[in-house]
């Protein structure tokens, strides 16, 4: 909903409501789209939401391999002050996942994984409330046996759990707060980032891209470490930059994985493209494309 000067305790009309299927691991597929791949969701869907986020996806033209589940899809809010650029997101707790929905969503993400035209895995959202933390680890941990380039983004005790499975099998997504509570340290600037990278790393993890919001982000990985930004832009909101940052690494590190400076570079413009339009993984090849060229990586040492 884009409400300029929103405030709390005021009674406001929405200017534009955009009602769209999202989720980080949605977002990431529309971005892969977006930027000329072929992007595959899936994920878990039930009830009236359920089934109206599996018809935006189609609607849209984003393929999904839907597990049904007997719960309500959860519905998110998100509200957009174009006047200061910025978004308030307010997320329903998800419905409650019984183990025999987790072992199908477990069966059928594996099956989606295993299709010959997968090139890559990005294992990206929140885990849900009812399903403990070892469960996440070991999906992640059977999905990286496939031989295929994984991803995972996630955060808290989901985060903690892969970390303690990765086993040099998998990379990890994370922005600075999310790095920082994993390791116990503060990380808002690319030296940090940078250490938090090595100290990931000695931790079996053998690659690590951590954003860092308007300053950019640092990939790091067995070539050595980067660190890349795009040029100016005027953000109007940034719900959705990460999920279209994994999308742009992946899919480039996937096209080229020897050159992963250009990938973090890839990224950060994808990042910047998303945060100039309202909405998840919906900008345009245009506006990636003009942006590209302004973004700088270097390398750090």
């Amino acid at each position: 909903m884009v409400v300029p000067g929103l405030r709390l305790g005021e009674v406001f009309r929405a200017e534009h409501i955009l009602p769209m299927a999202s989720g980080k691991g949605i977002n990431v597929a529309r971005a892969v789209i977006r930027l000329g791949g072929d992007g595959l969701a899936a994920g878990m869907l039930g009830g009236h939401t359920g089934r109206w986020m599996a018809e935006l996806a189609d609607v849209e033209g984003v393929p999904g391999v839907w597990t049904w589940i007997a719960g309500e899809s959860r519905s998110n809010i998100i509200l957009v002050d174009p006047q200061i650029g910025q978004a308030t997101v307010i997320n329903e707790l998800g419905p409650v996942i019984a183990p025999d929905e987790w072992a199908r969503f477990h069966a059928d993400l594996v099956a989606a994984a295993q299709r010959p035209d997968c090139d890559g895995i990005c294992v990206s959202g929140s885990l849900p409330p009812s399903v403990p933390a070892g469960k996440f680890a070991a999906l992640v941990a059977d999905l990286s046996t496939l031989g295929k380039p994984t991803w995972v983004d996630t955060s808290g005790a989901a985060l903690d759990a892969a970390l303690h499975v990765a086993d040099g099998r998998f990379g990890f997504k994370i922005n600075g707060f999310e790095a920082g509570q994993l390791l116990g340290m503060a990380v808002e600037d690319v030296a940090a980032a940078h250490e938090a990278a090595k100290r990931l790393h000695a931790l079996r993890i053998p690659a690590v891209a951590i954003t860092l919001g308007k300053q950019g982000a640092v990939y790091s990985d067995a070539h050595g470490a980067w660190f890349a930004a795009s040029g100016p832009i005027q953000p109007v909101s940034p719900i959705g930059s990460g999920d279209s940052f994994m999308a742009a690494l992946a899919q480039r590190l996937i096209a080229a994985p020897d050159d992963p400076a250009e990938a973090l570079r890839h990224a950060v413009a994808a990042g910047a493209a998303n945060a100039l339009s309202i909405g998840s993984g919906i900008f345009t090849r245009e506006e990636f494309d003009q942006l590209l060229p302004t973004s700088r990586v270097e390398r750090v040492e």
